[in-house]
């Protein structure tokens, strides 16, 4: 007979007075649950939208159609249409919700040129690279012999027009008539953070005869307030939020929301991510300002696509990957659309790992030009007294912490969801327990996740285990617990000692 220390069972259904003689069987899942259920991720894209979109400003809607649901919603051509497009081409299969905020009045559009002179002297195709990606076509056309450069840019202006998912308008100068002013559809810093460039694969040329001029977008200023749109989001749980902007605002409070949000008693805890341009040295600058656990920061320099693009790309490659397995590598995962920068601009290995200590994530360029995932860690770099503390560096640091609070908060509701607490030592009935029998539990709980090959070292976990009853409260146990986590293998190091 299986030994238990119950001296009753409690049932849910069968009464204690009941006299029809039979059999009787209720069902109880108190032993179902494992530990290992997966935790579904939700994804939250956010981001600047259109006043032709449909949607409510600050009222999250699930996405289930992609681009197409989202131009109606956002607007075609808005930063939020596209960085919903971008994240599902990379993920269609995770939860995924859209929010739209309006500029901010006080903003500024950012704004760039093309100016163009002379006449061509010979036939060909001119191509307007503009924060190109994958999803949306360059503006294109054909230039004769004899074309002016007036003619030129009037045709690249149309150009430009008709390509409605491009983040920018473009009309021929008021003033000089050769030239193309191009500008931000929405108003804000990184609304504008734009590429534009005539030139980028090898065949691409400006047909002789004309000279072009690219004057790259600056002006850009104001982005939206984020204490609207962080109050109407509520406690809503995003394991993964896409974050487009970039300015030292947003930073502030979106830290303070995500602080709240992993605090023990809020429990909607996720990851939030962004993306940066520059050289390593203003990447660095950028950095240093940023110290969370909550962020993580792609670094990149003079790649084409739109920053708020490629964080649209990157959390949905999280939302997929942390899903699976929390603390696996994230290395190697494509971003299908992200079109990397020319050679000469590409980080080497000890820029990418200067990043890396200061706090910035990167990818890498395969030799068919696909961008995928190096490595991925958050911005925390020194603890509360400016101490510096790798205990959080590793995204798969905090991702696995968070599965495990959600699988553990999961076991111990479900096993004891209705129970009193007696000391230890005290003969139990049904619906009863003491602080060994959770204690023990934890321990189940522990080696499920042992299993999932999420945390190792079993037996030093139960010894520094503590399971007690508060001082203050009767009616509340407390446990201490000090997991071992498994990390990824990002580094294998060899030395070959030959012999001759």
């Amino acid at each position: 007979m299986p030994k238990t220390s119950l001296t009753s069972i409690d049932f849910a259904q069968v009464p204690n007075d009941l006299e029809v003689p039979g059999s009787f069987m209720e069902f109880s899942s108190a032993n179902a649950n494992n530990g290992a259920a997966a935790m579904p991720y939700v994804l939250l894209i956010m981001g600047q939208m259109l006043p032709t979109g449909t949607a409510t400003a600050t009222v999250p809607v699930r996405i289930t159609n992609g681009k197409a649901q989202a131009d109606q919603l956002f607007g075609q051509g808005s930063m939020l249409s596209t960085m919903v497009a971008a994240a599902v081409k990379v993920n269609s299969w995770t939860e995924t919700w859209a929010v739209g905020v309006p500029d901010n009045a006080a903003g500024v559009a950012g704004a760039g040129s093309i100016a163009f002179t002379g006449t061509a002297t010979a036939a060909g195709t001119l191509t307007a690279y503009i924060g190109y990606s994958g999803l949306i076509q360059p503006a294109q056309i054909a230039v004769n012999i004899g074309d002016t450069a007036a003619t030129v840019a009037t045709n690249l202006a149309a150009a430009i027009a008709e390509v409605a998912d491009l983040p920018v308008t473009a009309a021929v100068d008021g003033t000089t008539p050769s030239k193309v002013d191009i500008a931000a559809r929405h108003k804000g810093q990184d609304a504008g953070n734009i590429d534009i460039r005539l030139v980028y694969y090898d065949t691409d040329l400006v047909p002789p005869g004309l000279t072009a001029t690219v004057t790259a977008m600056t002006g850009g200023a104001t982005n939206p307030d984020q204490s609207t749109l962080i109050s109407a989001l509520g406690d809503t749980q995003y394991h993964v939020i896409a974050c487009p902007w970039t300015d030292a605002a947003t930073y502030s409070a979106w830290l303070t929301e995500m602080q709240r949000r992993w605090n023990a008693l809020v429990y909607k805890e996720g990851a939030m991510v962004q993306a940066l341009r520059g050289t390593p040295g203003t990447l660095g600058t950028q950095l240093a300002a940023m110290n969370s656990q909550f962020l993580d920061s792609y670094c990149s320099q003079n790649t084409p696509t739109a920053p708020f693009v490629e964080a649209a790309m990157i959390a949905a490659a999280y939302a997929f990957n942390l899903a699976q397995r929390p603390n696996a590598p994230q290395k190697g995962t494509p971003l299908p659309g992200l079109m990397p920068p020319v050679q000469a601009d590409r980080f080497i290995l000890s820029e990418r790992n200067t990043l890396y200590l200061e706090g910035g994530s990167s990818w890498i360029v395969e030799k068919d030009g696909t961008v995928v995932l190096e490595r991925a860690v958050t911005t925390y770099k020194t603890n509360a007294s400016g101490t510096p503390d790798t205990s959080y560096h590793g995204r798969w640091t905090m991702a696995t912490l968070m599965y495990l609070r959600y699988s553990w908060v999961n076991w111990m509701n479900a096993k004891f969801p209705n129970f009193t607490l007696a000391d230890d030592g005290t003969p139990v009935v049904a619906g009863e327990v003491t602080p060994a029998i959770l204690g023990r539990e934890t321990f189940a709980w522990y080696k499920a996740m042992q299993k999932l090959g999420l945390v190792q070292d079993a037996k030093g976990f139960y010894a520094a285990l503590v399971s007690i009853r508060d001082l203050q409260n009767v009616s509340r146990n407390d446990q201490l617990m000090a997991p071992r986590l498994v990390p990824p293998l990002d580094i294998i190091a060899g030395q070959m000692a030959f012999v001759e």
